[in-house]
Parts: C-alpha cells; structure tokens; sequence
C-alpha cells in the first residue's frame, strides 16, 4: 500500500489542484514570488536553490489559484491578484501557464493543522510504567493542557528515541530501549489521541527532555545561528540555537501532480537561515531550560516549500520524527 506524504505544516495538500491548472504537471520554474515589477509585466521568483529569475506575464496570462481546504476549487485570478511570498509554478507551454498558491492561505492552514498537531502530541512527566503491558501513564506539563494523567499505548512500531546530552545535530539521535524508560522522567510523545483525549496510541517517544517545539518564527538572527520563536501553548518567547545546515522544510514532489505520495512519508529539502520569514510556522527539535528561553535545536523544519522539489533527507534523519 502507497503510503500518503504527511507534510508537517499543512494537514491539506496544497497542490492538489494541480492536475486541472497544469495538465502537463511540469514546473518549467517554480518557486515563490520574491518580488513584482507592474511596469514590465514580470515576476521576479525566487526557486528552491535560491536563484532569482524572471518570468514575464502578460496582461492576459492564464493564472489559477489553487485551494488549500478539502472540496475546494481552482480559482482564475488577474496578475494584479499576485502578492510577494505567494507559491508560483510556471508550465512549459506557451504562452505559460501560472498555478498559484497564496502565502495567506498557506498561513491559514498551518494554523488548522498546528491545532491537530498539538491534540496529538504530548509533553509531560512519567507517572507510572508497565514495560509487559507496553504502556505508559503521563502527567501533562505545558506547553500540553490538562491535568489528568494521559496513558500511553506503546505498539511494537513506536519509535524510541533521544539524543546525548551535547547533541546539536539530528542525526546525533540514537534509540533506546523501552526499559530504559523511568518514572518521574520527561518525554514527548507523538500518536494518535482517543476522542476524549484519555489515551494515545504512541508513534513516536521521545526521551532526554527533547520535545518538539511549535511555535511562530519571530526573528531569524542569521549571524548567531538562533531562531527566536513564540511557543504555542505557553506564549513564551524562545531563542533557539541551532547548528548550521539543520534547518529543512516539508515539500511535495508534484512532477506527477496526481502522486502526491512518497515511500518514506515525508519529503524535505534544506533550507539557510537567511530564507526563513518571520509569520511562518516553525517545528523545533529540542529542548529547553524549564522556566527559561534559551534552547538548544537538533533540527528545525517548516512548511513553505516550493513545488516539485525532490527530497533531500536520505539519511531519514529528520523523517523519523515527522512521519505519521
């Protein structure tokens, strides 16, 4: 069975109507709008190696806007509609054909799939352990909600995982045994939540006192390798490090519009800290002191990807973690 891509920052795929605007389902050039020039009728776009390059578009130029919520519809549009930061693919016909996603909307739905996310994440304290039952008991702490401790079902694919205590890379994760596991020891846990939230079926342990870290990109301090971000849940405000060349972003290989799916699950490409923007959703690997705002990230990754970008994780270094 093909197993459907899960991008981190979209619930949706955005480039599911596609296949009516580009019939071809090839991306001459692709990329986001970085830039508009109303006088010469040209786009200046910026592609995924982070290149600019110019396409013109005529007064007339078919232009369609493609939807980003479940039953929704391609949309014709006008170049004066086209904004900077929007998603573009421009077909190889001639004249060209423009396939549009806007930034707006890519926002409005990381915001609907973050609050998925967190339901189905959860960050907390072991309260109690059952190695021969493969279960555990956690008591949430924030940024998860609750008081009510929350039992975890370990199934025999639940990844374990952590890293050593000076690890600054994601690759630096190694596994662990579930034994290892001890009570009053925190851990991030990734499933899927029961309807009244009592119970996850976990996916996903993490140990060490790394968890992942939602939040919105406030500022990029390129020179200092930190992110400084607004958490989610706890509205603090937090400066990440990271190391250089750990920073990917989720993408869709669309050459093939209608196989938006992938063996691995989740396809990425990396990313410099310059070409983060302030506003976009953020995932972090990491940790951080208890009560302060400094941490420290493994690995950062976020949803503004471009269309038709092949994956660049063949490690799975990040994929493990991002997989459903």
């Amino acid at each position: 069975m093909r197993k459907r891509l899960l991008p981190l920052f979209s619930a949706l795929t955005l480039f599911t109507g596609l296949a009516s605007a580009d019939e071809t389902g090839n991306c001459k050039t692709a990329g986001t709008i970085f830039t508009i020039d109303p006088l010469g009728g040209t786009l200046i776009i910026k592609d995924a190696t982070g290149y600019l390059k110019n396409v013109p578009v005529a007064a007339g130029a078919s232009i369609s806007k493609l939807p980003v919520t479940a039953g929704g519809s391609t949309t014709p549009i006008r170049p004066g509609d086209l904004n900077s930061g929007d998603l573009v693919c421009v077909d190889g016909s001639t004249p060209p054909k423009l396939s549009v996603v806007s930034r707006q909307d890519v926002h409005r739905a990381q915001a609907d799939f973050l609050s998925g996310w967190q339901r189905n994440g959860l960050y907390g304290n072991i309260s109690t352990i059952d190695v021969a039952g493969r279960s555990l008991t956690v008591k949430p702490l924030p940024p998860s909600t609750g008081d009510s401790p929350v039992r975890i079902s370990l199934p025999s694919s639940v990844q374990l995982r952590t890293a050593p205590e000076n690890a600054r890379r994601i690759s630096e994760a190694v596994s662990f045994r579930l034994e290892d596991l001890k009570p009053g020891e925190p851990v991030y846990v990734r499933g899927a939540r029961s309807g009244d939230g009592s119970e996850i079926a976990a996916s996903l342990i993490l140990k060490g006192g790394y968890r992942g870290i939602l939040g919105s990109l406030i500022e990029v301090q390129v020179l200092a390798s930190v992110l400084r971000i607004h958490e989610y849940g706890t509205g603090r405000t937090l400066n990440m490090k990271m190391t250089p060349n750990q920073v990917y972003r989720t993408t869709e290989n669309i050459t093939h519009p209608m196989r938006v799916e992938t063996k691995s699950g989740v396809l990425l490409a990396p990313v410099g800290l310059a070409d983060l923007q302030p506003g976009d959703a953020i995932l972090v690997i990491g940790k951080t002191a208890s009560e302060g705002s400094e941490g420290e990230g493994l690995a950062a990754v976020m949803k503004f990807g471009t269309f038709g970008v092949l994956p660049q994780d063949p490690q799975n270094n990040v994929s493990w973690f991002i997989a459903k």
